[in-house]
């Protein structure tokens, strides 16, 4: 346990120096603008959850970079420990990221109603849900990627999830479209959150440990 929380301690540490209090404020500002401008409480988590996709392959980038990895084969140390220590640290960072930018929601919300400004609130929950869930399937794709071929050959590929996403969406949408029995299951789903909600995570957890699986399996094929 020591060891792992060494290895993710470390990736944050990578990351750190991209955490200034100038990058924090310039992102507070963004988030702040796209929520007034769309009035709507939960625009500025969405944008917050989809900057934590790109933190998420600095580690990767910095890694590569300092050759990070042939160090870690030197000291011999546990590849399966190293790929674990990479998803916790994932999943670490984008709940800080949802947690910060649900600050930023909030104090928007506050100043909204201040000023007399009536903000969209909706059924955060609901959201919020749906666009983690939108991160962690992206980052399950790019994760098994960056073991695979390393940062700078898997940038190009790391878009691939979004259009995936996005085909999906647009076929996804038609079927409802066309289908009036779906429709009502998931306009009741998405109205009552707490159903929707648990179903959605554990749709998840293939996912995250097929991404898991294939991650390791790659890492542990690489020769450095």
């Amino acid at each position: 346990m020591a060891r792992l929380n060494s290895f993710v301690r470390l990736d944050f540490i990578t990351v750190k120096p991209y955490f200034t209090v100038k990058n924090l404020l310039i992102y507070a500002i963004i988030a702040l603008f796209i929520t007034a401008v769309s009035e709507n409480f939960t625009s500025g988590i969405c944008l917050g959850m989809f900057i934590a996709i790109n933190f998420v392959s600095y580690p990767f980038a910095v890694g590569e970079k300092s050759n990070m990895d042939a160090l870690y084969a030197t000291l011999s140390a546990d590849r399966g420990l190293v790929v674990f220590g990479r998803y916790i640290f994932a999943l670490a960072l984008n709940l800080s990221a949802a947690l910060f930018f649900f600050l930023i929601g909030a104090l928007s919300l506050l100043a909204a109603q201040i000023i007399g400004i009536r903000m969209v609130i909706g059924n955060p929950l609901v959201v919020i849900t749906t666009v983690f869930a939108l991160v962690i399937v992206i980052q399950s794709i790019q994760l098994p990627l960056y073991f695979r071929l390393g940062y700078t050959k898997a940038k190009f590929f790391s878009m691939v999830p979004y259009i995936a996403i996005m085909v999906g969406f647009v076929v996804f949408t038609t079927m409802a479209n066309n289908n009036r029995e779906l429709s009502v299951y998931l306009a009741y789903g998405f109205e009552k959150a707490m159903i929707f909600a648990p179903i959605l995570a554990l749709a998840l957890i293939p996912v995250v440990f097929l991404s898991y699986k294939l991650s390791l399996m790659f890492y542990n094929k690489r020769e450095f």
